[in-house]
């Protein structure tokens, strides 16, 4: 009858064979987290908001960032900071923007047509130096303040968002003062009252 014990040595044999297996075991696992860890290092890093812009090389469109509700020149940004100081500079950044917002619906709205500076096209200067209509641009005291970072906050807020009253919102007044026939207020902020004419509201003229 054959004898099937193994013999001490076979036991050595299957221990440093499994002692191998698991080395084999070990290394393979060593080299695949540094493949990862490797793949991981060398991967691009994400792009910034700055980064993103359309590629017109391809029919891929990367994602850009948002575009200003108004699109002015740095000259008009600075016309603006100075008439939101004249006009508003002991007020709240919250008057500062509805000012600047009756700047923009005056020029969207079409009527008020005078060339100031015989330029060919109607622009933020116009609207804003139109005879009578800002005092400090009347007078001259629009140029006697250099705008503050407030001043210039608001002017950004306006652009960036579009106008904080509605769109036939087009006059302020330093006072509660309704004696024009079809005038109406629409708001008051920080004692600066803003109104419209009724035919505005219904989108004429």
């Amino acid at each position: 009858m054959k004898n099937n014990k193994l013999h001490p040595l076979d036991y050595l044999h299957l221990i440093i064979i499994g002692i191998f297996i698991l080395m084999l075991i070990v290394m393979l696992t060593i080299s695949i987290i540094w493949l990862v860890n490797e793949s991981m290092d060398h991967q691009p890093a994400p792009a910034s908001k700055k980064d993103l812009k359309i590629d017109q090389s391809s029919n891929i469109t990367l994602v850009k960032e948002k575009d200003n509700y108004y699109d002015i020149t740095s000259e008009e940004r600075y016309l603006l900071a100075k008439l939101a100081h004249a006009e508003g500079s002991i007020c709240s950044q919250e008057c500062q923007e509805a000012i600047i917002s009756v700047v923009f619906n005056r020029l969207e709205s079409g009527k008020w047509k005078k060339d100031m500076n015989n330029d060919g096209k109607i622009t933020i200067y116009d609207i804003i130096y139109y005879p009578n209509a800002f005092t400090p641009a009347t007078n001259g005291a629009i140029d006697k303040w250099e705008p503050t970072p407030k001043d210039y906050a608001a002017v950004d807020a306006v652009v960036e968002n579009g106008p904080s009253v509605p769109t036939y919102v087009r006059y302020f007044r330093a006072s509660y003062d309704f004696s024009w026939e079809g005038y109406k207020g629409y708001c008051s902020i920080d004692n600066v009252y803003f109104g419209y004419f009724t035919e505005w509201q219904k989108g004429a003229w």
